[in-house]
C-alpha cells in the first residue's frame, strides 16, 4: 500500500525504497552513540545503555567493532581501573621477628569457653617465651583486641570505624607480616572416625609465617574436660605441620531449618546427650535463624552441665562476619530448656548447628587485587546485598567479569563506586551489574586498610551453566 506525505501527496512502493537509501547512515550515527557498555557509575563513561535490549533476538554474543550493523553486540571499551594504591603498613614497636600468638581453637572432644580459652593463650605465650621466642605480649593483644571489637583502633591515634572487627581483621591490619603461633586444644582421632584406639587429645602449638611451620605439642591430656588441665600443658618441639583452613561462608538456595550436624560429649558421660541435644536445638531453633534468609552461618554451641542435668553455663560462636549475638544467646536458650539426666559433675558438650541461608559458589568469585586486603574482600563477599545480585547473575545465565572500586572514607564507609569492564551478555546482566554497584555502595567495612583509600576487587559473575 501507499501512504501519504505531510503535503498529502500519495506515494507509492517505489517511493519508500527510494526514501529508505538515506537510512543506513543515519542508523549507524544512532547505533554508534549508544553501542558501548561504559563504566557504571562513572560520570565520564555515562550509565548502561538500554539498547541491548532493542537488539534482534539473532544477533551474536561475540563482540564486534563500533559501528558495525546495528544487530551486533555492544562493545567492550577499553576502559581500565586506575593504578592500585598500594598498602602502607602501620608502624608497631615490635620487631620483624616477634611471634603473634592467635586465639585458641578448641576442636572435636575439647569444650573451652571465652575466659578458658583465653587462660591458655597467655599459658602458651609464657610457653613459647621458655622455649626462646620473642613473643607480643598477650595483655597488649587482648587490649587492641578488645577494642577493635568495639570499632577502635588504639594504634592509630583511637581512629573509630564503622563496625567492629574481628580478631581476623585485627591480624591483617596488623600482624600478617608477623610469624603466627596457631593454637589448637583437640584430639588426634576424630568421634566419627573408626580407628579403634582411644583419642588423644593435647594442645598443638604451629609457629611460623608461611608454608610448613614448626609444630610444638604437649603431652597426652587426660582430664580434657578440666580447662586447668590446659593451661598447665607444657610444649616440647615435635616435626613440622601446616595450619588448617577454615572454609568460607556457602551461598545459594535458601533454607528455613537449622542443622544440626554433630554433637559431642566430654567428660564422664553415662549416656550420649546426643539426640535430646540435637531436638531442642533443631525444633526450636528456626527461631534463632539469621533474619535475613541469604545469610549462612555455622555455630558452634559449648555448654556444661551440672549433676542435676542442668546446662550451668553456654556460649554460642560462629566465624560469620554477619552473626548476631542475640541468635548465639537464643540457642542457648534453646539448649537450656532441656534437662541431660543426672549425671557426675565435669560434663561438657558442643554441638555444631548450620544456618543454611543460600547454598551455592559456584557462579561468582571475587577476589582483591591489592595485596593485604583480602579480609575487607571476605566482608563484601558475605554481605547479604551482594549476594542478592550474585544470585540474579546465576538466574539470568550471564557472565560479567572486572573491576570494582570502591572510594572509602577513613571510617571505612564507601564514598563511590566504580565498575570497570565489558558485559559480554548485555541484555542479561547490564541490571546485574547496576545492583552490585549499588551493592557495594552500602556494605559495610572496618576502616579503610592502611595507605588504600580505593579498594580494588576482581569480579567475575557467570551461570553455573558457563
Amino acid at each position: 500500500m501507499g501512504e501519504r506525505d505531510a503535503a498529502g501527496t500519495k506515494r507509492g512502493p517505489s517511493s519508500r525504497r527510494d526514501n529508505s537509501r538515506s537510512t543506513p547512515r543515519r542508523e549507524r550515527a544512532r547505533w554508534s552513540m549508544i553501542a558501548a557498555v561504559v563504566v557504571i557509575g562513572s560520570c565520564r563513561a555515562g550509565a548502561l545503555s538500554s539498547a541491548p535490549q532493542r537488539r534482534p533476538p539473532s544477533a551474536p554474543e561475540s563482540v564486534e567493532p563500533s559501528g558495525t550493523h546495528p544487530s551486533a553486540s555492544p562493545v567492550e571499551p577499553e576502559y581500565q581501573p586506575p593504578e592500585p594504591m598500594v598498602w602502607t603498613d602501620v608502624p608497631l614497636p615490635y620487631s620483624p621477628d616477634t611471634v603473634v600468638v592467635q586465639p585458641v581453637e578448641d576442636r572435636y572432644q575439647v569444650v573451652l569457653f571465652p575466659d578458658e580459652a583465653a587462660a591458655v593463650r597467655r599459658s602458651v605465650a609464657k610457653e613459647l617465651r621458655r622455649l626462646g621466642y620473642e613473643v607480643v605480649p598477650i595483655p597488649e593483644l587482648e587490649r587492641i583486641e578488645s577494642a577493635a571489637a568495639q570499632g577502635r583502633l588504639t594504634l592509630e591515634d583511637e581512629r573509630e570505624c564503622q563496625v567492629p572487627l574481628t580478631p581476623s581483621e585485627v591480624r591483617a591490619r596488623y600482624f600478617d607480616s608477623f610469624p603466627q603461633a596457631h593454637v589448637y586444644a583437640e584430639c588426634t582421632v576424630m568421634p566419627d572416625s573408626q580407628a579403634t584406639d582411644a583419642p588423644e587429645c593435647r594442645l598443638s602449638v604451629l609457629v611460623g609465617r608461611d608454608g610448613v611451620f614448626p609444630q610444638f605439642v604437649s603431652a597426652p591430656i587426660r582430664d580434657v574436660h578440666d580447662p586447668e588441665a590446659w593451661t598447665r600443658a607444657s610444649l616440647r618441639r615435635e616435626g613440622e605441620s601446616v595450619p588448617g583452613g577454615v572454609p568460607w561462608g556457602i551461598e545459594g538456595t535458601p533454607a528455613v531449618d537449622l542443622v544440626v550436624s554433630r554433637v559431642i560429649e566430654v567428660g564422664p558421660w553415662k549416656r550420649s546427650p546426643g539426640g535430646r541435644t540435637t531436638d531442642a536445638l533443631s525444633e526450636g531453633g528456626s527461631r534463632c535463624l539469621h533474619p535475613d534468609p541469604r545469610m549462612s552461618l555455622h555455630w558452634q554451641v559449648s555448654a556444661a552441665i551440672d549433676q542435676r542435668g542442668a546446662v550451668e553455663r553456654c556460649a554460642a560462636r560462629s566465624s560469620g562476619l554477619g552473626a548476631r549475638a542475640e541468635d548465639g544467646d537464643c540457642l542457648c536458650q534453646q539448649l537450656e530448656a532441656v534437662n541431660l539426666g543426672r549425671g557426675r559433675a565435669g560434663r561438657r558438650l558442643r554441638a555444631t548447628a548450620w544456618d543454611p541461608g543460600l547454598t551455592s559458589i559456584r557462579w561468582r568469585r571475587l577476589e582483591p587485587i591489592q595485596p593485604g586486603t583480602r579480609a575487607w574482600i571476605r566482608r563484601i563477599s558475605e554481605s547479604p546485598e551482594v549476594l542478592a545480585c550474585m544470585h540474579g547473575a546465576h538466574e539470568k545465565q550471564g557472565r560479567w567479569s572486572g573491576t570494582a572500586v570502591l572510594e572509602l572514607s577513613p571510617a571505612g564507609v564507601v564514598d563511590a563506586v566504580e565498575m570497570f569492564g565489558g558485559v559480554s551478555t548485555p541484555a542479561k546482566m547490564a541490571d546485574v551489574v547496576e545492583c552490585l554497584r549499588g551493592a557495594l555502595s552500602s556494605v559495610l567495612l572496618p576502616c579503610r586498610p592502611p595507605g588504600i583509600e580505593a579498594l580494588q576487587v576482581a569480579v567475575e559473575l557467570g551461570s553455573i551453566n558457563d
